[in-house]
């Protein structure tokens, strides 16, 4: 019996569950709609992203939103979601100010309230309509829609009782009976009413205005000064009585919610006591079958069941094996991903090596610290290694900005990386950025320091454009490394240059120059190489 009593619970709790989606913040609703497969779920969910972003006044996102519900509505063919979403973006493109699109969603709204019997969305549509032409001044349509939301009030039986609640020891009337629902039902009533009337008297306070009343006898100054504060004072009795009204819808529609939310508790309730009577007969019919079947059914049982909790047991023990061989397998393939470029590491895991390769254009980036050895004695050792792994960790986050781009390595202060390395040509625009990059972080770190009065590292960067090869060396801890007089020339741009500063090659000059502002700085000697042309790049054109 105590497993029906759980089962009773547990549908309860996912009952409450799906109600508490009423409350749920926009990130929990975005992940339920990736993870929802069917239309129906996914229309709910952008319906309900579309009342949020509604309230926190992300207009464009909740009619997105409310948009996605209504064609999702249209695929379910449900006229009642139709009606619903094209209201809600109706009020929020008034909002935005899109009126003439405003216009046509509100009455697509109200034409699928009446074909789906919604009387609440037929309601809220005619009444937002009338407020639509009020502010635009078209007082004769702004009296029929709320004429019509008038006549719809009286019939305040079957308003907002969408989905009523029937049992067989009460009537109809009793069952749409609600004395607290009727009294707010017909305050609103006359609420409209007074507004109707008010609506009527502002139209005619402007045609007397407009010289169009039945007098032929123009009016005099003081007459007209008269007419526009009556004007004012109706606009203002009118302003009151809006906010009202909406004081009153909204309690109605709390009212309303509240006592859905509860018939439905009530009926998922009576229905999962039906199923537990149910379950519980058959539970003690099969008892009774069991104890009339003797001991050895019993044993049968047991054995099966110990057979069972056996082979359940070793499957989780081989599914928690598995799962911590492939955890293992993926650490290992993210830790040679850091160490070499993702096709090499490819290559090494399929053949055991890697095959060294030379590419004609590639351009290599050195930096360092200028006067490391000197500032590195004003830090303790912690401090020390802590500044190199902030600064460090910063140039690793900019270069996987851009595409192309393999760190080779850190060597003490000094930091290389390089692009270029694929069969296909490729220009060094993006490695020049994020030397510029490089630079404007370094500035950043240098007054952050000096504010707080601590030491600080200057950054010194030089690039060259040539031929490298490149591959992989060594067996225990292997390391992926390029060679070649491109590398050594890299490493005078960068020993020549200055504190904030990129320097870099005639070579590279030649490929990036139309594309960057540059100074020409003179020649640099580079070792076994001779005079090499290098400029000084200020900024992106």
């Amino acid at each position: 019996m105590n497993s029906f009593y759980f089962h009773i619970k547990s549908t309860l709790f996912f009952l409450l569950l799906s109600f508490s989606m009423f409350g749920a913040s926009i990130s929990e609703l975005e992940a339920s709609l990736a993870k929802a497969k069917k239309d129906s779920d996914k229309m709910q969910i952008h319906y309900q992203l579309a009342e949020l972003y509604k309230d926190g006044k992300k207009y464009s996102k909740a009619s997105e939103n409310a948009a996605s519900a209504y064609k999702l509505a249209i695929k379910t063919d449900n006229d009642a979601m139709r009606s619903r979403a094209a209201l809600l973006d109706g009020q929020v493109l008034l909002k935005l100010n899109k009126k003439e699109r405003a216009e046509g969603v509100l009455k697509t709204a109200l034409k699928y309230g009446k074909l789906a019997d919604k009387q609440t969305l037929i309601y809220e549509s005619l009444i937002t309509l009338a407020e639509y032409y009020e502010k635009e001044d078209a007082l004769s349509k702004a009296v029929v829609y709320k004429n019509a939301a008038i006549k719809l009030l009286e019939k305040e039986k079957v308003i907002f009782q969408e989905a009523p609640v029937s049992t067989p020891s009460k009537s109809k009337a009793e069952t749409n009976t609600n004395p607290q629902l009727t009294k707010y039902l017909a305050q609103m009533r006359e609420l409209e009413l007074e507004k109707q009337n008010l609506l009527i008297e502002l139209g005619k306070l402007r045609k007397q205005l407009k010289g169009d009343g039945d007098s032929s006898k123009p009016l005099t100054k003081q007459e007209k000064e008269e007419l526009l504060k009556e004007l004012e004072n109706k606009k203002l009795e009118n302003e009151s009585v809006q906010k009202k009204l909406a004081s009153q819808s909204k309690t109605i529609k709390k009212l309303n919610r509240k006592a859905l939310e509860n018939r439905a508790l009530e009926n998922q309730l009576r229905a999962d006591l039906a199923e537990a009577d149910l379950e519980s007969s058959k539970y003690e019919n099969f008892r009774n079958m069991a104890m009339a079947s003797g001991g050895f059914i019993l044993l049968v049982v047991y054995f099966l069941w110990s057979r069972m909790r056996s082979n359940s047991k070793k499957k989780r023990a081989l599914e928690q094996k598995n799962t911590e061989i492939e955890s293992q397998k993926q650490r290992s393939d993210e830790l040679l991903l850091n160490i070499l470029p993702q096709d090499i590491a490819q290559e090494l895991k399929d053949k055991g090596n890697v095959k060294a390769r030379k590419f004609e254009q590639a351009t290599v980036l050195f930096s360092d610290f200028k006067n490391f050895s000197k500032i590195s004695t004003d830090f303790t050792p912690e401090q020390l290694v802590k500044e190199l792994d902030h600064c460090f960790k910063a140039f690793d986050y900019i270069i996987t900005q851009y595409q192309g781009i393999e760190k080779i390595k850190t060597i003490g202060d000094a930091y290389m990386c390089v692009s270029g390395l694929s069969a296909k040509r490729s220009i060094p625009t993006n490695i020049v950025k994020a030397a510029l990059d490089i630079q404007r972080f370094m500035e950043e770190y240098k007054e952050d320091r000096k504010s707080k009065g601590m030491p600080y590292f200057e950054a010194r960067i030089g690039m060259h454009t040539g031929s490298v090869v490149a591959g992989v060396v060594g067996f225990k801890k292997f390391v992926y490394d390029i060679w070649g007089p491109t590398v050594n020339t890299a490493a005078r741009m960068e020993s020549n240059s200055a504190a904030g500063c990129v320097n870099i090659s005639n070579d590279t000059y030649r490929l990036i120059g139309h594309k960057f502002e540059c100074k020409y700085r003179g020649k640099i000697e580079a070792k076994n190489i001779g005079l090499v042309d290098s400029y000084f790049v200020i900024a992106e054109k």
